[in-house]
């Protein structure tokens, strides 16, 4: 009888951790590495074969390593991902790359409504950028349209953070026209940047956020990835949890986040086995976890109704398209046309296929110009827009915009291309957090950082069961996607751990 229980006690300690995280995606696999390195017993579970969850990096036979979806790391300088690598001694595993410090430059185009196309390098307001812009110095109304961008950039920069903290109930739309009117295309590039950065229509990105992410651009700057992937970090991440004594399950699916009186316990798998823990970490997306993972039954109903509220933000579509040459000259290429700042409404009319022509703001560009991404002589590029986040999204309109646009620009790319993959929705849902619902869920972050979720009013990490958390995009943290997801990672992790 004795040795019985003992082996019963044995089996209950090898199924029993400090912490239980599940998905293994940009929140997930920090918060795992982070814990582990603290000294707890980790289980990291995730439903891919390998960690980054819409980050995950894709190391092919033809020597590519690629991520599903187009990514430029924001901030360059000081992102938590590199912190994350230094707390767990492992900056020096994977080599960031600054595309600056390479001699690259990112290249936007300005298209007016009769298709006119004006290129200029991205950033800085010198005269050939005010030319691509339809600005003039001759013109004394755009002159005094300078002195309010002028005064808008100089009120960005000096805000305090109070005055801040209050524009998360105002759009950045309603914000950026307190300083209009505007001269030339000066309007549509602004806010082109809610949709660039936030994935997210700019009568709905919090004007808190926008000026939050100017402010770190001006300071740290843009344009981050690393070698071998962006993928890598959390990769690493995933490994360093087995190196400090954690376990990982890959292509493992959770079927359930277990609670007993309000307290999360542990969680079962799709194949039945249990595991128990003192905490739960969940990277699954806040929705999910309450919705699917948890049970709404488990929640108060005012919680419940909080969490259905929230919006998500905007998806990718397009196309990764393999060259059998290295054809574009700059990593990152934006095209931004005049009348192309659709809402939300307008994305999910165009999902329907109903609604007015695209008029859409394009990035297409190429990771292949870094160190150990490509084969040599050979380019990967991508070429997306943004889309309303339905699974089952009707690409093909999506995806003749995209081309059209591309053809303007670089009609020489098409005669070498060997290999066609498609970016959806559906990948995302695939990939990342599963879907919601038949029409929503390909989002390609998660929950908006629209008006009334940004800020001090975006959901909290902490979930009103007992010892289970959010990590990841959706709660808790700052920045553009990767960013975000990671920041909260480091600030639910300090929270357990006291610091």
């Amino acid at each position: 009888m004795l040795l019985v229980i003992l082996s019963e006690r044995r089996a209950q300690m090898n199924t029993h951790y400090n912490a239980i995280v599940v998905g293994a995606g940009p929140g997930g696999s920090t918060a795992a590495a982070l814990l582990a390195k603290a000294g707890k017993r980790v289980l990291l579970v995730d439903k891919n074969k390998s960690a980054g969850g819409r980050m995950m990096t894709i190391h092919d036979k033809e020597g590519f390593h690629y991520e599903l979806f187009p990514i430029n790391g924001c901030p360059a300088e000081g992102a938590q991902m590199d912190n994350v690598l230094k707390q767990i001694g492992k900056e020096n595993t994977v080599k960031r790359i600054n595309p600056k410090a390479l001699g690259l430059a990112d290249i936007m185009y300005m298209m007016d409504s009769k298709g006119k196309l004006l290129a200029n390098e991205m950033g800085g307001m010198d005269l050939k950028t005010l030319r691509s812009l339809r600005i003039s110095l001759f013109n004394p109304k755009h002159l005094s349209g300078l002195h309010r961008v002028k005064k808008l950039f100089e009120h960005i920069m000096k805000m305090p953070e109070d005055e801040i903290k209050e524009l998360s109930m105002t759009s950045a739309a309603d914000f950026v026209d307190r300083y209009g009117p505007f001269p030339g295309l000066f309007r549509t590039y602004l806010l082109f940047q809610c949709e660039g950065a936030f994935e997210m229509t700019c009568e709905k990105v919090a004007a808190s956020e926008l000026i939050r992410f100017a402010r770190q651009a001006a300071a740290q700057g843009t344009g981050r990835y690393y070698e071998y992937g962006f993928g890598r970090v959390f990769e690493i991440c995933a490994e360093a949890v087995e190196e400090f004594g954690g376990t990982v399950l890959f292509n493992t699916r959770v079927k359930s986040i277990n609670t007993e009186d309000g307290i999360a316990k542990g969680i079962t798998l799709q194949s039945g086995e249990v595991y128990t823990a003192d905490l739960v970490l969940s990277d699954a997306g806040i929705r999910q976890t309450v919705h699917s993972l948890v049970g709404d039954d488990k929640y108060e109903s005012e919680y419940i109704d909080r969490i259905k509220s929230l919006e998500p933000n905007l998806a990718c579509v397009g196309y990764r398209w393999f060259l059998d040459a290295p054809v574009l000259k700059s990593p990152m290429i934006v095209v931004f046309p005049e009348g192309g700042l659709d809402t939300f409404e307008e994305f999910k009319a165009k999902s329907e296929v109903r609604g007015k022509e695209f008029h859409n703001y394009v990035y297409f560009g190429t990771t292949s110009l870094y160190p150990n991404t490509a084969p040599k002589g050979k380019q990967l590029v991508y070429a997306v827009m943004s889309c309303y986040p339905n699974p089952e999204l009707n690409m093909q309109p999506h995806l003749d915009y995209i081309e059209s646009i591309v053809r303007k620009i670089q009609p020489d790319l098409f005669s070498h291309i060997y290999r066609t993959e498609l970016m959806t929705p559906a990948q995302c849902a695939a990939a990342g957090t599963d879907k919601m619902g038949p029409d929503l869920g390909g989002e390609a972050y998660g929950v908006a950082n629209s008006v009334g979720q940004s800020g001090d009013q975006r959901p909290s990490p902490v979930s009103p069961i007992r010892n289970l958390y959010y990590v990841g995009n959706d709660a808790g943290g700052f920045g553009m996607g990767t960013n975000q997801a990671v920041d909260s990672a480091i600030n639910v992790v300090q929270m357990i751990l006291g610091q």
